[in-house]
């Protein structure tokens, strides 16, 4: 909640939150929630903090009807972005969090900020919940709560066994799948125009 108070200015209270939730799930009301990750300004205690608070709204709302949360309740993940002008730009550009080629690099890329190899448990934690229907997220959830699991998903080892294990993978896709799968495990390949260039 650091990065509320400090960065946005904003008082971010849980309570209120999950109780609004809850009556509108009670009321059968569809609700759409946008959440902002892979922010430079967050620590990993703050990332696993958002594990923790979508833990606590299975636990004690969505929990009760768990077949009725696939048709009221989306979480929307949206990447930070940052703007040159902006006040947010400037303070990430004097704390080194973004370099000189932000601009050229991401923007103009459409593309995302993100530190080398940095793999993004905040989105596997949003998948998690919103699979919750089905899946036993509640165990996933609870160990991205802990912030040394945060702290070992970008750890050097478990980034080289995830690496060495990429290939593997990819042959066992193959194997299961077939090798022509639409199943994609990896970065997606460029869209292509039908001029042959790509995109």
């Amino acid at each position: 909640q650091w990065t509320n108070h400090v960065i946005y200015k904003r008082n971010f209270n849980p309570k209120i939150i999950k109780a609004r939730l809850d009556y509108l799930f009670k009321k059968k009301i569809y609700v759409v929630i946008d959440l902002i990750s892979l922010n430079p300004f967050e620590s990993d205690r703050e990332r696993s903090e958002t594990a923790s608070f979508l833990f606590d709204l299975l636990n004690e709302v969505y929990y009760k009807d768990r077949k009725a949360m696939k048709k009221y309740v989306y979480l929307l993940d949206h990447k930070l972005i940052f703007y040159p002008g902006t006040q947010m730009y400037e303070l990430a550009v004097e704390k080194n969090m973004i370099g000189n080629n932000y601009i050229q690099e991401v923007l103009f890329r459409r593309d995302r900020w993100r530190k080398k190899w940095e793999i993004d448990a905040e989105l596997l934690a949003i998948s998690a919940f919103n699979n919750a229907y089905w899946f036993p997220s509640k165990v996933l959830l609870k160990l991205l709560s802990n912030v040394s699991v945060f702290r070992l998903l970008n750890s050097y080892i478990f980034r080289r066994l995830l690496s060495l294990l990429y290939l593997p993978l990819m042959d066992l896709r193959k194997l299961i799948f077939g090798p022509y799968s639409s199943i994609v495990i990896g970065p997606p390949s460029p869209i292509k125009s039908s001029r042959g260039k790509s995109l």
